[in-house]
């Protein structure tokens, strides 16, 4: 979610986050179609089970 608000607004009120936000955009350049929604874990579980799994595997 709180990518999905960084990304809609353009802004991040967290410093750390300004670089990886301006990567995001740059990235972005080379679609000319883009499309980002938060769907709460509830309403996928699938994913977010799959998203918990790799963020595991970092650590």
């Amino acid at each position: 979610k709180m990518l999905v608000d960084a990304v809609e607004k353009r802004y991040s009120r967290k410093e750390n986050h300004l670089a990886l936000l301006q990567n995001i955009f740059k990235q972005l350049e080379g679609f000319p179609h883009f499309y980002l929604k938060w769907i709460p874990e509830k309403e996928n579980s699938g994913a977010d089970q799959l998203a918990r799994k790799g963020m595991n595997k970092k650590k």
